[in-house]
């Protein structure tokens, strides 16, 4: 019997809810060590071994310092296969957003002493190294990270998603945010991301009668031009709408609504 895939689970700058989500699968996480022996996960394992010669990376977290950027070179160099999961390793996540700010105002906000903060601009997994697979959202789906997992263990290539949030909702029956009169709690965006965002989540956040707020990123033919009109006609600011369209992809050049 030919030995299973070796797989570690890293965590970089993040809240490790992706990884919580792992966990989540349960009864079905053993299902899935039925095909591959995780040998390093320093979340749930007492003695992680050596993380070296991996078969597959799983990688949760955006590179926020440069520890984090020799770890991630580390990393490539002794996986096959690099997987990222979560907003914050495929778009920077949350903490990107400080590459939109004063960076000298935003550590004197969470640091007292700044001496021994050792930050540097927020990127993507991508933009440090080769990534050959995204499990996108916040979280992620557990069971569209399984299915990923056991897609390329049988060497095929999980199925791309490349369409809105907006066709999840029609198929859930969901009433559009752009259609409703009924005026949205003071909390929540005016704006739904949905028509710009790439669907896979089960359109999550519109279900439970929230606007989608593009945890997943962008589709690839996103129609923003369009997305902005829609949202200057609902009285937001641009820059309303481009810090909402950061709130997750601050730390990646791939989506700057400047270039729009």
């Amino acid at each position: 019997m030919s030995e299973k895939p070796r797989v570690g689970i890293f965590g970089m700058t993040s809240c490790y809810g992706c990884q919580l989500e792992i966990i989540n699968l349960e009864e079905n996480i053993l299902r899935l060590l039925d095909h591959v022996n995780i040998s390093y996960w320093r979340l749930a394992l007492e003695t992680p071994s050596d993380p070296k010669n991996l078969d597959i990376a799983i990688i949760e977290g955006s590179a926020s310092n440069q520890e984090e950027i020799e770890e991630l070179r580390e990393i490539r160099q002794n996986s096959k296969i690099v997987i990222t999961i979560g907003a914050c390793a495929a778009l920077g996540g949350v903490q990107g957003m400080r590459n939109l700010m004063n960076n000298e105002r935003v550590m004197s906000a969470a640091y007292s002493n700044l001496s021994g903060v050792r930050a540097t601009e927020v990127k993507a997994i991508h933009e440090v190294i080769k990534v050959d697979y995204a499990v996108r959202g916040c979280p992620i789906n557990k069971e569209e990270f399984a299915a990923a997992i056991l897609h390329l263990l049988a060497g095929t290539q999980p199925p791309a998603w490349n369409m809105p949030v907006c066709n999840e909702c029609k198929i859930k029956g969901n009433e559009c945010f752009f259609e409703r009169k009924k005026p949205l709690p003071h909390y929540q965006s005016r704006v739904c991301l949905g028509p710009i965002s790439e669907a896979g989540c089960g359109a999550r956040c519109p279900s439970n009668g929230m606007p989608c707020d593009g945890c997943r990123g962008w589709t690839e033919d996103a129609h923003v031009k369009q997305w902005i009109k829609e949202g200057l006609e609902r009285n937001q600011t641009i820059e309303d709408l481009a810090m909402l369209v950061h709130r997750y992809s601050g730390g990646t050049k791939d989506s700057e609504i400047a270039k729009e």
